[in-house]
């Protein structure tokens, strides 16, 4: 995986998008998931413990989610993650496409998107 973005929020690791290696190149595949990887879990008295095992969930895309996308920025802001940019597909000449110019918000307690990019406001 490359192009992708980190970010920690609570103590939890969320990884965005970016694009799975193929062979050839050009064939590598963007994604719009997201993971998490929370190095703790609760135990049955409610106390966290370390998790033995790492593993990775997957929060799938759902409603509102930004396209496929690579090379984007990503920034952590309380319980959020704010998503700004990238590249989201090829041309059928094998060009890269032009960059987004797109916001979006995941928010972590309620693993739900908004779409920022619909405000009315003058961007960078």
């Amino acid at each position: 995986r490359f192009g992708h973005s980190m970010v920690a929020v609570n103590n939890r690791l969320y990884l965005f998008g970016g694009r799975c290696a193929a062979q050839p190149p050009e064939s590598s595949l963007r994604s719009n998931r997201m993971y998490v990887l929370d190095p703790q879990v609760t135990c049955k008295d409610g106390k966290p413990s370390k998790a033995k095992k790492l593993k990775w969930s997957i929060i799938e895309p759902g409603h509102n989610a930004p396209n496929h996308r690579s090379n984007h920025e990503a920034v952590a802001l309380g319980h959020h993650i704010i998503i700004y940019g990238g590249d989201t597909h090829r041309h059928q000449n094998n060009e890269w496409s032009p960059c987004v110019n797109e916001t979006f918000e995941f928010d972590t307690m309620a693993s739900e998107w908004r779409d920022l990019s619909k405000i009315e406001s003058a961007y960078p």
